[in-house]
């Protein structure tokens, strides 16, 4: 453990590869528990009307889409299935590229 904290200490882009990475994994992880809205929910503004277009602000971090969703809770939610097909992808590659190593 400690060799590792020291390559990392030495390649500052490793670490900070190292922790955006963390950082996804836990997003993955945790989004859903932490969204403001459900990824699928129109949000209101203040006035009660669908906020539609709303740029980043204090209410909507990322800002909205034209239908009105939060952007941010969108992200969220959506980065469980991408950690997900990436691993899938990652097995996938890996049994076909070993399959295809050993007949060749």
């Amino acid at each position: 453990m400690i060799r590792i904290l020291r390559i990392l200490a030495q390649r500052p882009l490793t670490l900070i590869g190292v922790v955006f990475t963390l950082l996804f994994i836990l997003m993955a992880l945790f989004g859903p528990n932490v969204a403001p809205y459900p990824f699928d929910d129109f949000v209101r503004d203040a006035e009660g009307t669908v906020a539609r277009r709303v740029p980043p602000s204090e209410a909507f971090l990322f800002g909205t889409d034209r239908l009105g969703r939060d952007i941010y809770s969108r992200v969220l939610w959506g980065a469980r299935d991408i950690i997900g097909l990436a691993g899938i992808a990652t097995a996938l590659s890996v049994t076909l590229g070993t399959a295809i190593g050993l007949a060749i």
